[in-house]
């Protein structure tokens, strides 16, 4: 966590802390991450020291400070929003939700599957139209219905090309 710290006093316009899961991740067994003269490679599968840690920061940084929620796991990104909720009421949060974490073992990442990304967007905006519009963001709804009419004209010029 000193590393969020030191982002706090640096020339960062922000910071976004580690995508977080609803547990303690350790990641992927060892070696993954790989450099070579060419770039490097890895396989993380999304170490992390689970939502509370990184929530419970909220409010304490003097910049703009983003909570990047994993949502490989459906349900679990919801947890996670209502601990948000229950817990950080009243502070205005920036959530990210992270719908591309691969390398997890098991586990498709979200992005790669249209079908399963367009439902995941409709429960968040359903889930976003139930909590109060000053949490989140003014119109956290129209951003998500914004996002499914996209991914549904993407996944149309997909089929059509």
């Amino acid at each position: 966590m000193t590393d969020l710290a030191d982002l706090d006093n640096s020339d960062s316009g922000g910071i976004v802390s580690k995508t977080c899961s609803i547990e303690y991740r350790e990641g992927n067994e060892t070696p993954r991450y790989f450099e070579t003269e060419l770039g490097t490679i890895n396989s993380m599968g999304l170490p992390n020291l689970g939502h509370k840690v990184y929530v419970d920061k909220i409010g304490s940084f003097s910049k703009p400070y983003i909570v990047s929620v994993a949502a490989n796991y459906l349900y679990n990104s919801f947890e996670i929003l209502d601990y948000i909720t229950d817990n950080k009421s009243n502070t205005r949060v920036m959530v990210e939700i992270n719908v591309s974490c691969p390398n997890i073992e098991g586990h498709q990442q979200l992005a790669d599957d249209f079908n399963r990304l367009n439902s995941f967007l409709f429960l968040l905006s359903m889930y976003l139209k139930k909590k109060p519009n000053n949490l989140f963001c003014n119109r956290p709804t129209l951003c998500c219905n914004y996002l499914i009419h996209s991914w549904q004209k993407v996944t149309a010029q997909t089929i059509y090309i």
